[in-house]
């Protein structure tokens, strides 16, 4: 008999989360990479569309049903306990993904329309430093963005020493 509590937003979590999914999520898409044939790249490029219909028509479930099963692909050569540890910090996150596109609806797919497939051409070209560097460009906007929204005062530091671990170099994205 005790009322419901809503948890309040904890940005060095979430810095500390993002992270670890760009450390471990790059190391698990470069454990999947020699494995990606033909198949994983129809199933990738199917949740790419997929991820883009449901943004168009504002399923925002549908949408995260791709999302996760596209990331899933990039990470599916990786060991199940890293699997794990890869889908609990992916659901902590989520939650804070979740409340901007209930606030946002128009521009939460945008950048991943972009990015997305942008990940996908690069592990089909075999070029693991540029898939490396695009999901890890990839999570480190979506974390900054989650943290400027929920958190503007807040400056990451994990996030930032992440991207430097993982020498992705500049956004492929931005000029």
């Amino acid at each position: 008999n005790q009322r419901m509590r809503v948890t309040a937003i904890d940005p060095a979590e979430l810095d500390a989360d993002y992270a670890m999914r760009i450390m471990l999520e790059t190391l698990a898409l470069t454990m999947t990479l020699d494995g990606f044939g033909a198949r994983a790249r129809r199933e990738a490029k199917a949740q790419v569309t997929a991820m883009r219909r449901a943004a168009r028509a504002k399923d925002i479930e549908g949408w995260f049903a791709a999302h996760g099963e596209y990331h899933r692909l990039l990470s599916a050569g990786a060991g199940e306990a890293l699997q794990r540890q890869l889908r609990a910090l992916s659901d902590r996150s989520v939650r804070y993904i979740r409340i901007i596109q209930r606030f946002d609806s128009t521009s939460w797919s945008e950048p991943g329309n972009i990015e997305h497939p942008a990940i996908l051409d690069a592990v089909v070209a075999g070029d693991r430093d540029a898939a490396v560097s695009c999901l890890a460009h990839h999570l480190e906007r979506t974390a900054l963005r989650v943290l400027r929204d929920h958190a503007p005062d807040y400056v990451p530091t994990a996030v930032p020493k992440a991207m430097t671990l993982v020498n992705a170099g500049p956004s492929p994205w931005e000029t």
